[in-house]
């Protein structure tokens, strides 16, 4: 088996890159996710345990939104189903718990304690050293798609021979298969701030504050506490503008800062006025509605895609490795919602 990556492991511009990612199991109705984020989370964890390293900070997960919020209540529900331990929260109960949010109208919250905080350039790292020691090749080279024949190589013209590809190349997928992805897979700039917090105070470090994600608001602001002094991440979920991962300008505009500073001044007020001392620009890669795209090649049946991430994919890493293995042997039904043909048309995103 044969790893193929252009960039390197872990390389920033890579959608699993950069400092952390949060995994929570609150999905609305869509089921599948809450249940994929179950177990991926289980296998990140005994991933971790098996190389006796600290990369996952259970600093729980908090998500609020409108009382009246439609995937608040179905994630209640998704969640009962899956077994995820939460708990209910309103607005005063949030203050009480964790008194750096404000909040000017009535909430509602669940709370995930299991959830938190995955460190993902350090988490691809352990991976692809796992990989290594079980005998999987690393090949830092530049693939080209696929030729007439279905065969592949790379851009130095090294031949790569196997039975089946697997390509999970994130943003860049559209430009390696443009006539099928062209429309499926839409890739966003995306803008991530690192706020410095106070020296004096561990309220904006685990385990006094929680990742959280505010659904109350329509940008759909989510971040994460200072974790290994990093400091305290915030962006939002919304979809930028379409993006180049290889042309695409990476630097943080001062509108953009300013927008997430006014932001974490209203929800954070001990934060107002904070430094920002990172920025960066990352992309997801978009399906319509939100989903994985884990299909076949529509005229090579030896190749595969594996895409979609649509910001939330890192965290399902496992799970979609479980899937598509099944998938490959066999021995795993099709998921209607992954395929090629339900993301095709376009239709309204459903998957936050």
């Amino acid at each position: 088996m044969v790893l193929v990556d252009s960039l390197g492991v872990a390389d920033p511009r890579s959608s699993s890159g950069s400092e952390s990612r949060i995994i929570r199991a609150g999905y609305g109705a869509n089921e599948l996710y809450t249940r994929f984020a179950v177990e991926s989370l289980a296998a990140w964890r005994q991933l971790f345990d098996d190389i006796r390293k600290h990369l996952f900070h259970p600093t729980g997960v908090l998500w609020f939104a409108d009382p009246r919020n439609e995937r608040l209540a179905a994630s209640r529900e998704a969640m009962t189903r899956a077994g995820v331990i939460f708990e209910d929260l309103d607005a005063a109960g949030i203050e009480r718990r964790y008194p750096q949010f404000h909040f000017a109208a009535q909430v509602a919250g669940i709370l995930e304690p299991d959830g938190g905080v995955v460190l993902a350039g350090a988490a691809v790292q352990a991976v692809v050293q796992a990989a290594r020691r079980i005998g999987v090749e690393f090949l830092m080279e530049k693939v080209c798609a696929p030729g007439l024949n279905g065969e592949v190589s790379t851009d130095s013209g090294i031949r790569l021979s196997a039975g089946t590809f697997v390509f999970a190349c994130g943003a860049w997928l559209p430009k390696l298969f443009p006539s099928v992805l062209g429309n499926v897979i839409i890739p966003t700039r995306q803008e991530l701030f690192f706020f410095e917090a106070p020296p004096e105070s561990d309220d904006f470090r685990p385990p006094r504050m929680p990742a959280w994600i505010d659904d109350s608001d329509p940008r759909v602001p989510y971040g994460c506490p200072d974790i290994e002094q990093h400091g305290v991440k915030g962006g939002f979920h919304r979809l930028g503008p379409r993006f180049d991962p290889d042309s695409g300008d990476r630097v943080v505009g001062a509108d953009r800062t300013a927008e997430i500073g006014e932001y974490v001044a209203t929800r954070l007020p001990a934060l107002a006025g904070a430094r920002v001392i990172a920025s960066h620009v990352c992309q997801y890669e978009n399906t319509h509605s939100g989903d994985f795209l884990i299909d076949r090649h529509p005229d090579f049946p030896n190749i595969w895609f594996l895409g979609g991430g649509s910001g939330h994919g890192f965290k399902h890493g496992p799970a979609v490795a479980d899937y598509i293995v099944g998938r490959l042997e066999g021995r795993v039904p099709e998921e209607p919602v992954f395929t090629l043909e339900a993301n095709v048309a376009p239709t309204a995103r459903s998957v936050i």
